[in-house]
């Protein structure tokens, strides 16, 4: 399954997902309508029972072995193998980062996928706080955007089509035009009423996976960086001085040491991701030699799990799940012969 079709899989997981929470968020004991309205119990029982069996549906996309065998195709059962090999990695993470990504030949270096995935450098304007592209790289940045500004335009059905020209000013308006600008770097982020210049669904997919490694009980080589990257912002004289500003009150805890520190793991792992992936297409680029020779890195951290590691000759285990459910619910009964289509076959 290629990386459109694999998408599809994934926003039906996650429509499925969001509807359950927000039905367990209606009716669940801390929501905020349930503290202000008294509800009906039966319709509680019921939104309870509903949600019970968006979560077997939700599994049942997740681990079902007859949709883990559609998903998986031979052209990414490597780096899948390679992903769920590590732990914290499940089924449905490792397809959503493989969706996002694929195919690797995409990007020609792990900068470039840094920079997809919402982790890369830009520059910004101080004086305007807008977007700076140097001169050179100017007119190819905007014919880009209008690009992709001119495909959402066309997804639009009920209101009214933009122009070439519309498109343009509206993608010129998103730089910054001052005549001495400020620059400073800084990470990339969403700006509003803009297109993103990265995919924040890869960024999502990757910062689960970074926030599971550090949750892990075992010790692991992610949560191993991540504490030493944490430790080494913790005694940098600039960041200390927030600390202890924060602790005498006089500002608020940002959060910023723990977002950093998450940052250069989350860069770690799509590193190795990169070098993988492009071990398995055959590209000499992702070798170590590569990394040191040509991209001048001292600090390589090679990845835990190798590829000739992983066992790439065994069957993938996906689990049973059979969907045979009773609409018998609370204390209401459900005459089996009204029914309709309560025998939910998903094969």
């Amino acid at each position: 399954m290629k990386g459109a079709e694999l998408k599809n899989y994934l926003s039906l997981y996650s429509s499925i997902t969001d509807i359950r929470v927000a039905l367990k968020n209606r009716v669940g004991p801390n929501s905020m309508r349930n503290r202000s309205v008294k509800q009906d119990a039966k319709f509680v029982d019921f939104c309870g029972h509903v949600a019970d069996r968006l979560d077997e549906i939700e599994r049942y996309v997740l681990e079902n072995e007859d949709v883990g065998h559609i998903v998986i195709s031979p052209d990414i059962e490597p780096i899948y193998r390679w992903l769920i090999a590590n732990r914290g990695i499940k089924h449905i993470r490792a397809c959503g980062i493989i969706a996002c990504i694929y195919p690797i030949s995409r990007f020609n270096s792990v900068s470039n996928l840094w920079a997809y995935a919402g982790y890369g450098v830009v520059d910004f304007c101080e004086t305007c706080g807008k977007r700076y592209v140097q001169p050179g790289s100017r007119e190819k940045w905007l014919t880009k955007t209008v690009g992709r500004l001119d495909d959402a335009n066309q997804r639009r059905i009920r209101a009214t089509k933009a122009t070439k020209d519309e498109l343009r000013a509206k993608a010129e308006g998103y730089l910054c035009n001052c005549r001495d600008p400020v620059i400073v770097s800084k990470g990339q982020k969403c700006f509003a009423d803009q297109l993103p210049d990265f995919n924040p669904e890869l960024k999502k997919q990757v910062y689960l996976c970074v926030s599971q490694f550090i949750r892990l009980k075992n010790p692991n080589l992610y949560k191993t960086y991540y504490y030493q990257c944490k430790e080494e912002y913790m005694n940098r004289p600039d960041l200390r001085e927030q600390m202890e500003s924060r602790a005498r009150g006089t500002i608020k805890g940002t959060g910023r040491i723990d977002s950093m520190a998450k940052r250069k793991v989350a860069k770690l792992f799509l590193s190795h991701i990169w070098q993988i992936w492009n071990e398995i297409e055959g590209n000499e680029a992702a070798t170590d030699a590569y990394v040191f020779d040509v991209l001048g890195h001292k600090d390589h951290i090679p990845p835990e799990i190798r590829l000739q590691d992983v066992d790439m000759k065994s069957k993938l285990k996906f689990k049973e799940i059979n969907l045979n459910w009773d609409l018998n619910y609370g204390s209401q009964d459900v005459d089996l012969d009204d029914r309709i289509a309560c025998d939910v076959d998903l094969e």
